[in-house]
C-alpha cells in the first residue's frame, strides 16, 4: 500500500510540474509582437509542403518544423498565440523528457527536481513562447537521447531485452532523423551519443574481456540509418549549408563555456556581465558534484546502466548531453563562428539532470558526513532554491521589462495605421520583413522593399528612391540589419538629403524612420542669419514649412550652416518645438543632415544643407509654438553659446513662430506616445493614460527620480459627453500609509485650453512639470491625481521610487 501511495505522489507532483511548466510557456503568450524570424515561420508555413521544401532548402534551416506548423496553422489558425501555442507544448514536452531521463539515469527525486529545473527556466520558457524551431528541435533531441539510455539499458541485459531493443531502435531512429529535419545543429548530439557508446563498450569490455560486437554493430546500423535518411536533405541543401556564413565574432573555449552557463542558468533576458556570470557559476556548481559523483562510481560499476540507478555511466551521459553541443560549437566556430544562444538550448535537457544529480549527491555528502539526515532535504531545497531564484529573476524580467522584448513590428504597424494618409509609402529595407510587416499591416499604403539585391545597386537604388519620393508625402523606413543590406547608409543619406525626418525611433532591434517629403527641398534659406554657435560654425538661414499645422502634422525645417574653421569634436543639432509654458513639444536631435554629415568632416567655407521634421505630437493643444535650434558635444552634451555681432545670445536660437491648430479628427490611441494606459473617467473627461520621466530624460527606460528632481509628467485627456470638468487639477505623493507627503496644482495646458472649448471627442497632450520636494523622505511613493474641486476622487497614477 505505501508504496502503491508513493506511485500516486510520483505522479500526481509530476502532473503539478507539467501544469506550472504549461502555465509559464502559456503566460502573456501574445504579449509580444511576432518579430521577423517569427513572421517568415508563419509566411513559410502557410505555403504549400513542396514550396517549404524548396524553400527551406534554400534558407539555413530543414523543413520539419515548417511542416508540422502548417499542418498546426491549419487546425488552429494563424494568430500569435495560436503559432506559438505549438512551441508551448512542445516546451511542456522537452520537461516531460527531463523528468524520464533524469529518473532513468539517476533516480525518481532526480527526474522531479531536473523536470522542476526544465519547466522554470527561463532560457527553456523564453524559445518555447516563439514560434521557431528550436524548442522542437529540443523535444526531439530529448527523445532521440532517452531512446538511447534505452538502448544500452537494453544492451545491458534485462528480461524484455529483444521487445525493449527494438522498440528503442525504432524510436532512436525516428526521434533523430526528425531532429536533424528540425535544425542542423541536432547532429551535436549524435557527437555525445558516440562519445557515450565507446564509453559503455570500454565498461563491457573490462567487465567481460571481450568487445560486444553485436551491440557495436547495431549501433553501426542505427547511425546509417539516420544518415542514409538524411542524404537525401543534404543533397538538396549542400549549397546552402556551403555558404552559411559566420554568425558571431570569434570567440574562446573559456568564454563560449562561460557563456553557456551565463544561458543555462539565466537565459537570454538578463545582460551578461562579470557578476552574472559569477553568480551563474554558483548557481551551476551542483553539476560539478555530480561530475564528481560519476568518477567517484567509475570504479564499482561502469559497464552497466539499470533503469533509476546511479553509475558512472549516466553521469558521463548527462554531462555529454549537456557539453556536446557547446563543444561542437566551438569546434565549428573555429572555422567559421556560430555562436547563437539558441544553439545551446538543445543541451538544457543534460544541464538540468547533472545539475538535480549534484545537487541530491551533494545534499547527501553534506548529511553523511555531518551525520545529520535531516540536511539531506534542506541542503537539497537550499540549492533548489538558489536555481529558481535565477529562473524567477530572469522570467520577471521576460515578461515585464520592456527592453528584453522581441522586435516590436505590431506597434510600428500601429503607429504607421494611426498617423499614415493616403499619399504615404511603407519602405522596407529587407526584403524577407516584407512578410512580418505583411502579417499586421492589410491597409492600401504600398510596402516597397529596397534595396533589392545585395550587394546593394547604389545608382538603382537612388533611381527608385527618387521615384518614390516624386508620389508620396510621407515615408514610413523600416529598418534592420541595415550593416548587411546597406552597409554604405545609400537609403539614409539619399532620403536625409531629400526630405524632411521627423522620427528615428526603435522597436527592439528595428528602427522606424518617419520622413516627410516637401514639394520642392529648399536649396537657398528662406531668411537669412549671422549667428554663430562656438568658434567654428555660422548659421547663415533657415526656411519654414507652413507656419500653421495641425496636431500631428510636421513641421518642416532646413537649416544652412556655414563652417567658419575646422570642428574639432562632434557636435549635435537639437531642433525643439516649444509650447508657451516652456515644454518642448516636438523634437529632433541628431549629427546634421541625419547623421551623414558629421561636423568632424567639415570644410572650412563650406556650406551644409541640414533637413529636419519637428513632429507636433498628436494632441497638442492649439496655440503659438517657438522653434528653437542649438549644438552641443555629442561626447559630453555641453552646448554651444549663440552670438550675433559679438552679443551673447545664450546657448539657443529662437528661429520663429508656428501656429498650432486642433486636427479635423481626433487622434487615434496608436499615434499617441502614451507609455503607461489608464481610462480613468470623471464627470466629462477621461484620462487614457499618461507619462512620467525625469525631465530631460525622457529617452531612458527606467524611472529614476531622486530627492529635488524636476519630473516630466503628460497627461492624456478625452472629452466625454455631459457637462466640462474644471481644468484644475492636483498631483499629490503619498506614502505607504496613506498619507500626503506633497502636493501641485496643475492647470490644463496650462489653462489656455480648458476642457469646456474641446469637442466631445477630443485628445488633449497635457504637459507639465512636477517640482518633487528635497525634504521628502527617500522610498517608495503613490502619485495620484485628482480634481482640485473634489480632492476626495484622487486616483493612483503609478508608483514611484524616489532616491536620495
Amino acid at each position: 500500500m505505501a508504496e502503491r501511495w508513493r506511485r500516486w505522489g510520483l505522479w500526481l507532483a509530476l502532473a503539478a510540474l507539467l501544469l506550472l511548466a504549461l502555465g509559464l510557456r502559456l503566460y502573456r503568450l501574445d504579449a509580444q509582437s511576432l518579430w521577423n524570424d517569427e513572421g517568415t515561420s508563419v509566411a513559410l508555413a502557410g505555403r504549400d509542403l513542396a514550396t517549404i521544401t524548396r524553400s527551406a532548402a534554400l534558407d539555413i534551416h530543414p523543413p520539419f518544423y515548417y511542416y508540422v506548423l502548417h499542418a498546426w496553422t491549419r487546425l488552429f489558425g494563424d494568430g500569435e498565440a495560436a503559432v506559438r501555442s505549438l512551441s508551448a507544448l512542445a516546451g511542456a514536452g522537452v520537461v516531460a523528457v527531463t523528468w524520464a531521463l533524469g529518473w532513468r539515469l539517476f533516480g525518481p527525486a532526480a527526474g522531479l527536481l531536473a523536470g522542476l529545473y526544465a519547466g522554470t527556466s527561463a532560457f527553456q520558457v523564453y524559445y518555447s513562447q516563439e514560434a521557431r524551431m528550436y524548442i522542437l528541435v529540443t523535444l526531439l533531441g530529448g527523445l532521440s537521447m532517452l531512446a538511447f539510455v534505452r538502448l544500452l539499458e537494453a544492451w545491458s541485459g534485462g528480461a524484455a531485452r529483444r521487445r525493449a531493443l527494438i522498440a528503442a531502435s525504432v524510436a532512436y531512429v525516428l526521434a533523430t532523423a526528425l531532429a536533424t529535419y528540425t535544425h542542423y545543429f541536432a547532429f551535436s548530439l549524435l557527437a555525445g551519443q558516440n562519445v557515450a557508446v565507446w564509453i559503455w563498450l570500454l565498461g563491457r569490455r573490462g567487465a567481460e574481456r571481450r568487445v560486444p560486437w553485436g551491440p557495436l554493430l547495431a549501433w553501426g546500423a542505427l547511425q546509417a540509418l539516420v544518415v542514409a535518411l538524411y542524404v537525401p536533405w543534404l543533397v538538396a541543401s549542400w549549397g546552402s549549408l556551403r555558404s552559411w556564413p559566420a554568425v558571431s565574432a570569434p570567440l574562446s573555449l573559456g568564454g563560449l563555456l562561460a557563456r553557456a552557463t551565463q544561458v543555462f542558468a539565466f537565459g537570454v533576458t538578463i545582460a551578461d556581465t562579470r557578476t552574472t556570470r559569477l553568480l551563474a557559476a554558483t548557481v551551476s556548481a551542483p553539476a560539478i558534484a555530480a561530475l564528481a559523483a560519476g568518477v567517484g562510481a567509475w570504479r564499482r560499476r561502469l559497464r552497466d546502466l539499470t533503469p533509476g540507478g546511479t553509475s558512472a555511466l549516466g553521469t558521463a551521459i548527462a554531462a555529454l548531453y549537456a557539453a556536446a553541443p557547446v563543444l561542437v560549437m566551438y569546434g565549428l566556430s573555429l572555422s567559421r563562428p556560430m555562436y547563437k544562444p539558441k544553439f545551446l538550448l538543445l543541451a538544457t535537457p543534460g544541464y538540468h539532470v547533472l545539475l538535480a544529480a549534484g545537487a541530491l549527491a551533494l545534499a547527501g555528502w553534506l548529511a553523511r558526513a555531518a551525520r545529520r539526515a535531516w540536511l539531506r532535504p534542506l541542503v537539497t531545497v537550499i540549492l533548489a532554491g538558489a536555481v529558481l531564484a535565477a529562473s524567477a529573476w530572469s522570467l520577471t524580467a521576460l515578461y515585464s521589462d520592456p527592453r528584453t522584448y522581441r522586435d516590436d513590428y505590431r506597434g510600428i504597424v500601429q503607429y504607421i495605421e494611426a498617423t499614415a494618409g493616403p499619399q504615404d509609402a511603407i519602405l522596407i529595407n529587407a526584403p524577407g520583413q516584407v512578410e512580418t510587416v505583411g502579417y499586421y499591416y492589410h491597409g492600401p499604403l504600398p510596402m516597397v522593399p529596397l534595396p533589392l539585391q545585395r550587394p546593394i545597386d547604389a545608382e538603382a537604388t537612388r533611381a527608385a528612391l527618387d521615384e518614390l519620393l516624386a508620389k508620396q508625402q510621407r515615408i514610413y523606413a523600416i529598418l534592420w540589419a541595415t550593416d548587411e543590406s546597406d552597409p554604405e547608409g545609400v537609403i539614409e543619406g539619399y532620403l536625409d538629403q531629400h526630405a524632411f525626418k521627423t522620427l528615428d525611433s526603435w522597436f527592439g532591434d528595428v528602427r522606424l524612420a518617419v520622413y516627410a517629403v516637401p514639394e520642392a527641398p529648399p536649396t537657398a534659406p528662406q531668411q537669412a542669419t549671422e549667428v554663430t554657435f562656438g568658434e567654428s560654425i555660422r548659421l547663415r538661414g533657415y526656411s519654414l514649412g507652413a507656419r500653421q499645422v495641425a496636431s500631428g502634422d510636421i513641421v518642416q525645417l532646413a537649416l544652412f550652416w556655414e563652417c567658419l574653421q575646422p570642428v574639432r569634436e562632434p557636435l549635435k543639432v537639437f531642433t525643439h518645438l516649444v509650447d508657451a509654458r516652456g515644454n518642448i513639444i516636438g523634437q529632433r536631435d541628431s549629427e546634421p543632415a541625419g547623421g551623414s554629415r558629421p561636423t568632424l568632416g567639415w570644410a572650412v567655407g563650406e556650406t551644409i544643407v541640414d533637413y529636419y521634421g519637428l513632429l507636433v505630437r498628436p494632441g497638442t493643444p492649439p496655440g503659438p509654438h517657438t522653434v528653437r535650434i542649438g549644438l552641443y558635444s555629442a561626447a559630453d552634451g555641453r552646448r554651444l553659446a549663440v552670438s550675433a555681432a559679438g552679443q551673447p545670445l545664450g546657448d539657443a536660437l529662437d528661429l520663429d513662430t508656428v501656429t498650432v491648430v486642433a486636427p479635423s479628427t481626433p487622434p487615434p490611441a496608436g499615434a499617441l506616445d502614451l507609455q503607461h494606459p489608464d481610462s480613468m473617467a470623471w464627470d466629462g473627461v477621461t484620462l487614457l493614460g499618461h507619462n512620467l520621466h525625469r525631465l530631460g530624460a525622457e529617452h531612458e527606460v527606467d524611472l529614476v527620480l531622486h530627492r529635488g528632481d524636476a519630473a516630466s509628467l503628460v497627461l492624456f485627456w478625452q472629452r466625454q459627453e455631459g457637462a466640462a470638468p474644471g481644468d484644475g487639477w492636483v498631483a499629490s505623493l503619498r506614502d505607504r500609509r496613506g498619507r500626503t507627503v506633497w502636493e501641485q496644482a496643475l492647470r490644463i495646458a496650462g489653462g489656455g485650453w480648458p476642457p469646456a472649448q474641446w469637442e466631445p471627442g477630443e485628445i488633449v497632450r497635457d504637459a507639465h512639470v512636477l517640482s518633487l520636494p528635497a525634504e521628502v523622505a527617500p522610498g517608495t511613493y503613490g502619485l495620484y491625481l485628482a480634481p482640485e474641486a473634489e480632492p476626495g476622487r484622487a486616483r493612483p497614477l503609478q508608483r514611484i521610487e524616489i532616491l536620495p
